[in-house]
């Protein structure tokens, strides 16, 4: 049951892929954390951590390979208050107006033979059918202007737009029906930064005009800088850290964390920027005790055999170090 003001309470989430041709990968790993409305929260860390797998879990994508393995994701949004993963079917219902997903490559929601203006109605269909072709058609209308968009794009087809106008209408798309939570997987993959700026600054505009929370993820962390209120560090399938993205940028605490920003290049700083050595774990066969003690400069012994406790330090930033404890 969601505590009040919480959006999203998740709890105890383990996740991973089962094939037969090779071992079980938990890329999810005792996940707890909790969203909250209007915020946009950044989940950050290398690729292939996890990031990606939490994003569909918490969605409800479940499919083979993928499985649950223990943990709860309870949504309470829109007056609704629904278990994630114990009921898929009604997970379904509730998608695109009060919970949406935006994956990776823009392509991959839109279908690239039919216009936009057919995939908007379909949707439009589904979720309002009350509604007349001509109401519907004015209400999408509508908001497009409201986002920056041009009418125009309606009439293309997905193949007929840039990477940036895609992703946009991705984006109008899964806000429509101004849902409570969006999960955003790498929205900004593949473009400039000057189209990646202006996603962003739509992102913060339809956060503060609609209230939607948005959860975004990307293992830039220059761009959570740019836009989130909160971030989550993840490596390895567990959470190393959250807080708030100017605290975890002034205190990061975590040496983890501290490499990533090092790692960031800075304006006017000609020195030589250093990466992080060595590579990130196998999961399907992960290092005994914290999963980034063999590439960690601060490594203690007792991280060589415990996994270290997600712990609340100050109020709203949590760590998982021993040198924390």
């Amino acid at each position: 049951m969601c505590a009040p003001k919480v959006l999203l309470d998740v709890a105890g989430l383990q996740a991973g892929y089962a094939s037969r041709q090779m071992p079980f990968v938990r890329a999810v790993d005792n996940i707890s954390f909790r969203l909250y409305p209007q915020e946009i929260v950044g989940l950050a860390g290398e690729s292939g951590c996890g990031k990606s797998s939490l994003l569909k879990t918490l969605y409800g994508l479940v499919e083979h390979p993928l499985r649950v393995e223990a943990g709860s994701i309870v949504f309470c949004g829109n007056g609704h208050q629904h278990s994630i993963i114990q009921d898929l079917r009604a997970t379904q219902k509730l998608r695109w107006r009060y919970l949406s997903y935006i994956p990776q490559a823009s392509m991959s929601v839109l279908n690239p033979v039919v216009r936009i203006e057919k995939q908007f109605q379909e949707l439009m269909e589904i979720h309002e059918p009350g509604l007349s072709a001509t109401g519907s058609q004015d209400k999408v209308t509508e908001y497009l202007d409201q986002l920056g968009l041009s009418s125009t794009v309606l009439r293309s087809f997905p193949h007929q737009l840039s990477g940036g106008m895609r992703q946009r209408v991705v984006i109008a798309m899964a806000t429509l029906f101004s849902p409570a939570l969006v999960l955003a997987d790498e929205p900004t993959t593949g473009l400039d930064v000057v189209v990646q700026r202006g996603i962003l600054q739509m992102v913060r505009d339809m956060c503060e005009q609609y209230g939607t929370t948005f959860m975004i993820v990307s293992h830039d962390v220059g761009i959570h800088y740019q836009i989130t209120d909160r971030l989550m560090i993840m490596y390895g399938g567990y959470l190393v850290k959250i807080g708030t993205t100017r605290e975890l940028f002034e205190k990061p605490c975590h040496p983890y964390t501290q490499l990533l920003i090092a790692s960031l290049p800075r304006l006017g700083d000609t020195g030589k920027r250093s990466g992080i050595g060595g590579s990130p774990p196998d999961l399907s066969r992960p290092p005994q005790g914290c999963r980034f003690h063999p590439r960690c400069p601060q490594i203690m012994e007792v991280c060589r055999s415990e996994i270290p406790e997600l712990l609340e330090i100050t109020p709203g930033h949590y760590v998982g170090c021993h040198l924390s404890i």
